[in-house]
């Protein structure tokens, strides 16, 4: 049974990595208390739980005491960046050790217990060595991993040969592999970041998207920062592995090579090795075969390469941490050059965190400069309060004359719309600021370096420089010492008196006192001021709005933004014509009113509006029906009639009342009579037209007297589509055309394969010249064949198609030659 527990015991330490056996240095008696102390607290649980003692040590016992055991490493490897990627593993066991481990979920590392047994590579000892393992800023993506090797050798005080002496070495990794050798990931969260990591395979910068949170360190902003980081990388050397202690052959036992997690440190007062036994669980032998104890061990010579940070911690950003806590702490500030104070929460944080603001202003020496706008040192100037640096720069008044130098505006922004800027530094200095939302001066504290121009010295002086009145008569209107500010969009805020000035911005933009009784009563000012506002003002003589130039100041209400909210607000007659201005009546107020006892003179024709008072003379734009169609504009809809001259024909449109044309006639009849309306009865181009405008109707028996010789007479339906159409050739020689139209109409034309006038029918419009109205027509135009065979022996059929013969050619035995006068009248005919 006991033989059988034990080596359960045995295995599971096995399993754990770590070898230890009794130190042959310690006495007997000594080997024999800790090994039946160890054993009773691996099989039993500590004796403290035996006893009754407190609840705390039966549930979390302490590590076992391994000062009398002497622990060595086997095929222990450094932590790389690979161990950072491992889940967290509490391990097997009673304790409760304080360990940290990195999260590649939250790109940070974590603190969690572990339990004594059974870990993996992501189990730090403190949080500096999880942090520089695994948390690589953009600042230390490429340092080189930093070793402290100690080597111990341990001799006995008497004794030679194989067996009397012991070695010890032990590597130490500070800081773990460089982040260049990790392997990439994307990350989480919801960004698409253009990043570069570094391929160790084959030794390349290559491009990737981010996602912006997590991943193992293998992050770069550009490829020739992911370059220099990883040109010079040397991999880690090769774990040392350390022979385990010589023992006695009788209780060596045969384990395969597996790795603990010793740490080893140097006690220089007592000159001895000190072992940190948190990760230590020993394996005990039977004490009946322990060896006799070895020689007391002395230290010889220790060679230590001493720790170096890898990264400037006045380079890196300020980084608040996690946990519950709220410390006051001091970092520095890479824009502002100088060391300012944050709120720490406790962990997670970098070298960029002091304790006191002088451990950060040793560390970091302060070069602060007085202008916000960067400027070389070797080019700032001094100057005096009040006095001017020039156009592009203004006077910085500091704390002292050191900080009061002149420093460059910003562009094409004024001094009173910047806003509040207290700046940086360590002076409280009382100042004023003019707040251009309530247009008022008010108190600010100034820390004395890198603020703006908006900063003056007293409110006397932020009131003469920003404080503006663009009213005409007394003062903007204040509402509890804030001068109400209005526009266009919101007028109504300006109490009963008042009125809302439009100036040329938002300062000049409030309530000043009405002065009249309405707007369109007061005459135009054009102000005073550099500003050129185009605006509206309201002429009650002409009764009409009018434009003129705003200097931007003190004008007053008959002033308006756009000439609709003019008319809008004033009774303006407005002009119906599209051209020019009516003609006006005798006393120049109001237009002359036309009808048809009163027509217009020339060059005038008479508008037709919706009243009598859009009813006036207005400027003509030539031949009515030469125009194009206006429907106007107006809120009116009157039905109106217009010529197109497209179709040659009147057709009805809607008119609005306001800026048409002659183009616009009230009945159709207006339209017929004004205008020619036919319809083009021609196949391509216009008829031949009189000087009125109407086409040249024709005869289509005697087209030659009835139309010019270019053009033919076109065979319409009736005489009013009966006219000349242009291009007059042979009609026989053009192929049947039916034309367009809704009508049916039998008409022959020339077949001059058979040379034959034969029947179709007409649609009305647009066909060809070969067209006749009778087969005689056709006949007498065309040069028809005439039939030379004997009545009794022709037929329709034959005589479409007689065939000529004669010397060179014989009839087909069913037909003979038929000798005729001419060519063609010596055709084959039939047999009779």
């Amino acid at each position: 049974m006991w033989s059988r527990h034990f080596r359960r015991v045995l295995l599971m330490c096995m399993a754990m990595g770590v070898v230890q056996t009794v130190d042959s240095s310690m006495p007997q008696g000594a080997n024999e208390g800790s090994f039946i102390t160890a054993m009773k607290t691996l099989l039993f649980g500590s004796e403290h739980a035996q006893n009754g003692s407190a609840q705390a040590d039966i549930i979390y016992p302490p590590p076992p005491d391994v000062s009398s055991f002497r622990q060595y490493q086997t095929g222990r490897s450094i932590p790389s960046g690979e161990s950072c990627t491992m889940p967290r593993q509490i391990g097997t066991g009673p304790y409760r050790i304080l360990r940290w481990y990195y999260n590649p979920v939250r790109g940070r590392c974590e603190l969690f217990y572990w339990a004594g047994c059974c870990g993996n590579g992501n189990n730090f000892q403190t949080f500096q060595t999880c942090q520089n393992t695994c948390e690589v800023t953009s600042q230390n993506t490429a340092q080189s991993p930093l070793f402290a090797e100690i080597e111990l050798i341990f001799k006995p005080s008497s004794g030679t040969g194989p067996g009397t002496a012991h070695y010890l070495t032990a590597t130490q990794s500070s800081v773990s592999c460089s982040c260049c050798m990790r392997p990439y990931s994307e990350g989480y969260g919801t960004y698409l970041l253009p990043k570069y990591y570094y391929n160790a395979a084959d030794s390349q910068c290559k491009p990737f998207v981010y996602r912006g949170q997590g991943g193992f360190g293998n992050v770069f902003d550009s490829e020739q920062q992911c370059q220099t980081s990883c040109s010079n990388f040397v991999q880690s050397p090769p774990a040392v592995i350390v022979p385990p202690p010589a023992l006695p052959p009788a209780i060596t036992p045969t384990l395969p090579s597996i790795q603990p997690s010793p740490q080893i440190q140097i006690n220089f007062a007592t000159q001895q090795p000190e072992m940190i036994p948190p990760t230590i669980i020993p394996i005990f032998e039977p004490p009946s075969t322990l060896a006799p104890p070895p020689p007391t061990p002395m230290m010889i010579p220790m060679t230590m390469t001493p720790y170096q940070p890898p990264v400037d911690p006045c380079s890196q950003d300020k980084e608040p941490g996690v946990g519950a806590k709220q410390l006051q702490r001091y970092f520095f500030n890479k824009l502002t050059k100088m060391c300012e104070s944050f709120v720490y929460f406790g962990s997670a944080a970098n070298r960029n965190n002091f304790v006191t603001l002088e451990d950060c202003q040793q560390q970091c020496p302060e070069s602060p400069n007085p202008c916000a706008i960067s400027t070389p040192i070797n080019q700032i100037s001094t100057c005096q309060p009040g006095n001017s640096c020039g156009g592009t720069s203004y006077c910085h008044v500091g704390a002292n004359p050191q900080t009061t130098v002149c420093c460059p505006k910003p562009a094409a922004v004024d001094r009173c719309q910047q806003p509040l800027n207290t700046g940086v530094g360590s002076a409280n200095l009382p100042r004023w600021w003019f707040n251009p939302a309530t247009q008022s001066c008010q108190p600010c504290t100034y820390q004395g370096l890198q603020g703006n121009e908006n900063n003056f010295l007293s409110q006397s002086e932020c009131e003469n420089s920003c404080l503006v009145n663009p009213c005409r008569q007394g003062q903007p209107y204040r509402s509890q010492g804030v001068t109400v500010q209005c526009s266009a969009m919101n007028p109504t805020v300006c109490p009963a008196g008042h009125y809302c000035h439009i100036g040329a911005d938002q300062s000049t933009s409030v309530c000043c006192e009405a002065l009249g009784n309405t707007p369109c009563e007061e005459e135009m000012t054009k102000g005073e001021g550099t500003a050129a506002l185009t605006r509206f003002y309201y002429d009650a003589k002409q009764r009409k709005c009018l434009a003129f130039n705003y200097l931007g100041m003190k004008g007053n209400r008959n002033n308006f933004l756009t000439k609709e909210n003019c008319e809008m607000v004033c009774p303006v007659w407005q002009n119906p014509c599209s051209i020019g201005l009516p003609i006006m009546g005798s006393n120049n107020n109001k237009p002359f009113q036309c009808h048809k006892q009163a027509p217009c003179p020339t060059s005038f024709f008479c508008h037709l509006g919706f009243d009598d008072s859009t009813t006036v003379c207005c400027q003509s734009e030539g031949d009515p029906c030469t125009l194009m169609v206006k429907e106007g504009h107006g809120n009116n809809a009157i039905p109106r009639w217009f010529y197109n001259q497209q179709t040659r024909q009147c057709q009805p449109f809607t008119y609005k009342g306001m800026g048409g044309n002659e183009n616009n006639f009230l009945f159709r009849e207006h339209c017929e009579s004004t205008c020619p309306v036919f319809i083009n009865a021609c196949a391509s181009g216009e008829p031949y037209l009189l000087p009125n405008g109407v086409p040249q109707l024709c005869d289509p028996t005697n087209s030659d007297a009835t139309c010019p010789a270019t053009h033919y007479c076109h065979a319409g339906p009736d005489s009013s589509s009966q006219m000349c159409c242009p291009g007059r050739t042979d009609p026989c020689i053009h192929s049947v055309s039916e034309g367009e139209g809704p009508l049916s109409i039998v008409r022959y034309y020339f077949d001059a394969n058979t040379r034959q006038c034969l029947e179709f029918t007409f649609r009305g419009l647009k066909g060809n010249q070969n067209n006749f109205l009778t087969q005689e027509d056709c006949e007498g135009r065309c040069p028809v064949q005439i039939n030379p065979c004997p009545i009794s022996f022709s037929s329709l059929k034959h005589a479409t198609g007689l065939k000529p013969c004669g010397q060179n050619y014989n009839c087909p035995s069913s037909q003979w030659c038929h000798i005729g006068e001419t060519k063609d009248t010596t055709v084959c005919c039939p047999n009779g």
